[in-house]
């Protein structure tokens, strides 16, 4: 009943009988009971705790990959028995914006996390001269250089500057083809 030591313990104990457990969280202690002689060295190896697990079933849309606490572990859909306890999922797809989810897992129960991850391009726009004033469909957004993300349609472009002729144009950015270029 007293805590001797993590992972390694070595130290002086009295002959007899001593019951002896390992405990790590989110895991079933292991029980085991150790004879110690008297006036004798011994080396004891325990038995590991045994995880808790339950399951989570991950889907995404369009498919994507996953990771689990920064471990990559597949691609859904997938269902996977884990260790209980807080986890952070990782959906990611190129040219789709990642999300990141937490989920908890008890045990023996199923836990559904399902995401939707959007499209999105990097929109950048320079002008020369720099500073021209830059609408995007209708919203001023600031002054050039520009950079976004952008998820994937149309969008109509305004560029003023004074002394300058206004430039416009409807631009359609898609995340199959992020790089759009014009003068």
């Amino acid at each position: 009943s007293e805590k001797r030591g993590t992972r390694t313990w070595s130290g002086r104990l009295k002959a007899g009988t001593y019951p002896v457990e390992c405990r790590m969280a989110n895991h079933r202690p292991s029980l085991q009971y150790v004879k110690v002689e008297e006036n004798k060295t011994q080396t004891i190896s325990l038995d590991p705790p045994t995880p808790i697990n339950g399951t989570l079933a991950l889907l995404c849309t369009p498919d994507a990959s996953i990771s689990i606490d920064g471990k990559n572990v597949g691609v859904t859909p997938l269902n996977l028995e884990i260790i209980i306890g807080s986890h952070d999922i990782t959906f990611t797809r190129e040219n789709y914006k990642s999300v990141t989810k937490t989920a908890i897992v008890s045990e023996n129960q199923v836990t559904n996390v399902s995401a939707t991850l959007q499209d999105f391009t990097r929109m950048t726009i320079d002008s020369r001269p720099e500073g021209a004033l830059l609408v995007i469909n209708g919203d001023s957004v600031g002054v050039t250089p520009y950079s976004n993300e952008m998820t994937s349609g149309n969008y109509d472009i305004r560029l003023t500057y004074p002394g300058y002729r206004p430039f416009e144009q409807r631009v359609h950015l898609d995340s199959s083809n992020p790089f759009k270029t014009f003068v």
